[in-house]
């Protein structure tokens, strides 16, 4: 059983299916190097990032890049090679953020998608198993694990219309929050316990 899981989890890394509606066709196609633990991004491009080589066990910097209007892939490199980041978008730029490689991650790596230049940016803490959304004009990057495997309450906040980055807290400190918007709203749950809001 545990052979035929690390099987169907290299197989969905490695390759991604999707189905046009118009003709209801299924094409495949591969990344550029064969890894689990990426996070992905479907916004004016669809970004997979980051991630764990299958062989050796290491965390990876790439980020394939499908464009859906040329049918063409390209790459790029996170800044830091890691695993176990998240994802999100608003305005004009996606944000990668934080993960870990050797140690937890503080990084965010932001592409612009209206100069298609990369920056950096730090979250106020390392972590990985983050959750990241946005709403309005806000990305939130919540919860996660500390390199001392403790978990985290800290909401890190983006503001694009100011530049400006401001923190808050979770109710109870989480990690691999699932989360969704509604209106002005962002929700993040964990199994087993409440839901927390941002207006």
């Amino acid at each position: 059983m545990k052979k035929i899981s690390t099987t169907i989890i290299l197989l969905i890394a490695v390759m991604m299916t999707n189905v046009q509606t118009a003709n209801a066709q299924w094409t495949i196609a591969n990344l550029s190097a064969p890894r689990t633990s990426l996070c992905y991004r479907c916004w004016h491009q669809s970004f997979f990032a980051g991630g764990v080589n299958v062989s050796p066990f290491n965390p990876y910097s790439v980020v394939d890049i499908y464009d859906n209007g040329t049918g063409l892939w390209t790459t790029a490199n996170l800044s830091v090679a890691r695993k176990n980041l998240s994802a999100t978008a608003v305005g004009s730029k996606a944000f990668f953020a934080g993960g870990i490689g050797t140690n937890s991650s503080s990084v965010v790596d932001i592409y612009n998608n209206s100069t298609g230049l990369w920056t950096t940016a730090n979250l106020s803490a390392a972590r990985s198993h983050l959750s990241a959304t946005a709403v309005g004009t806000k990305a939130f990057f919540a919860g996660g694990v500390f390199s001392n495997n403790t978990t985290s309450s800290i909401v890190d906040i983006w503001n694009n219309s100011n530049g400006v980055w401001t923190t808050a807290k979770l109710s109870v400190a989480r990690r691999n929050l699932s989360a969704a918007t509604l209106d002005t709203k962002v929700f993040l749950q964990e199994a087993e316990s409440s839901s927390f809001f941002l207006q």
